[in-house]
């Protein structure tokens, strides 16, 4: 095991792959590699930022492997070519994050915005790890920061959900613009999208009381409530689904439902009843080639349905996909895969869901993927967090061809807004490379 500065660790691939990660015997030869291992704590939501100098760098918000001892912290590491410490930040025992952070562009700066589990939202400075600032609220902060200019004033703002049943939004300099009280804890992230045209984004979040909340983003003012059927812990996804100019909020449910609703009016278009919880969010893609979208989500299996709800395949294989898929064209021939993390890290044919090929884990669970180039290459490479306290990096095999990002990560963008681009791209086989979280 080598180390580097401050006990950043990372292990001999060959070694790793001998004793934590195979594949299996009856299954097709994965077209990657493992690039390197950190060996630092479990971080469920990198954050990838480019920096102007061109390299790759992740935010990681982490904390202790489950069984495991140590304090949470948050860490920059550069990525081109090799992982590399930038800094860490530490406060006290430490800020606990189980949503994603997100990154802001200020004056001074890009700035790292993230909650945490002791109800602080933190703003760290992205090039120094230094701490520009607190906001404490009252509750644990499970969910995302999602960041945008909500009230048309010219700047942005963040937004952030608490367990003590209120969505918060902040100025980029900490300070409390308006909470919107809902009716129960939240847990998860709030999608931000002006989806009436009049300049003003609406937030939409899920809530333990069942509804899912459209509130404006100027004051907070309750817009519309939809009631499923149980507590809404999946993060909603919203756009143009269909392409016709109608926005649509895709959101899980712990009833079992994946729900598509209007999201100018509130009221459901169609639902989707799965066997278990929908706890992830949905990706988008166009996977079967028809110039549309289509929704990848996870619950007892993994779905694909059409843009009006209409299922086109399901993986069953007796795992649980409770984590959110990405989706690109890793052959560049026009054929979208979905990389999904279950126990195991999986890749199915986007456009049939049969497996192509998979890396199984040793008694340990995924993390969201997330899809980046860390070479500046045109080939995407599949960075993945286990709850053992392992960030993997997996890397394509010498000669692999350009490869089309359309997916690559839960919430969409660096800013976690959870909405679709307006350009993203249909279909791998246009040649289209469109990543939305450069956007």
């Amino acid at each position: 095991m080598a180390f580097l500065p401050r006990a950043l660790a990372f292990l001999a691939p060959l070694a790793v792959l001998a004793s934590g990660v195979t594949v299996p015997a009856s299954a097709a030869a994965p077209p990657y590699t493992l690039a390197w291992l950190l060996a630092d704590g479990q971080c469920p939501f990198p954050l990838p930022i480019v920096t102007a100098e061109g390299p790759v760098e992740l935010f990681l918000a982490l904390q202790p492997a489950l069984r495991a001892q140590g304090n949470p912290r948050g860490q920059m590491i550069r990525l081109n070519p090799s992982p590399e410490e930038r800094w860490r930040f530490t406060e006290g025992a430490g800020p606990v994050s189980y949503g994603a952070a997100a990154l802001a562009q200020t004056q001074n700066g890009p700035v790292v915005i993230f909650g945490a589990e002791d109800g602080a939202i933190r703003a760290l400075g992205a090039t120094t790890g230094s701490l520009l600032w607190k906001c404490q609220l009252a509750s644990p902060v499970r969910s995302s920061v999602a960041v945008a200019d909500i009230n048309a004033d010219g700047a942005q703002e963040a937004v952030i959900a608490s367990t003590d049943g209120s969505v918060y939004a902040l100025s980029l300099a900490g300070q409390v613009l308006w909470r919107a009280a809902l009716g129960g804890p939240i847990s998860c992230s709030p999608a931000l999208m002006d989806v009436d045209g009049e300049g003003i984004r609406e937030v939409f979040l899920g809530c333990d009381d069942g509804f899912v909340y459209c509130v404006s983003g100027r004051d907070g003012a309750v817009r519309w409530r939809f009631l499923t059927g149980w507590a809404v812990t999946g993060s909603p996804l919203v756009g143009d689904l269909e392409r016709k100019g109608r926005h649509l909020v895709l959101v899980g449910s712990d009833d079992g439902y994946l729900y598509c609703l209007d999201a100018v009016a509130g009221h459901m278009l169609w639902r989707w009843r799965t066997g278990a919880p929908v706890t992830g969010a949905c990706a988008v893609a166009d996977v079967a080639g028809d110039q549309a979208l289509e929704v990848l989500f996870g619950s007892d299996n993994l779905y694909c349905l059409s843009s009006q709800g209409m299922l086109l395949w399901t993986h069953e294989d007796g795992r649980r996909f409770v984590t959110s898929p990405v989706v690109a064209d890793l052959e560049g021939f026009g054929r979208a895969s979905v990389i999904a993390g279950s126990d195991d890290l999986l890749c199915l044919d986007a456009s049939t869901g049969e497996e192509r090929w998979q890396w199984t884990f040793r008694d340990e669970s995924l993390f969201d993927p997330l899809l980046v180039d860390l070479g500046n290459d045109g080939t995407l490479e599949v960075i993945v967090s286990s709850t053992d306290g392992y960030l993997w990096c997996f890397t394509p095999l010498p000669g692999t061809p350009r490869q089309v990002p359309l997916w690559i990560r839960s919430r969409a963008n660096t800013q976690n807004t959870g909405n679709i681009p307006d350009g993203l791209a249909y279909a791998a086989s246009r040649g289209l490379a469109v990543l939305p979280w450069q956007r």
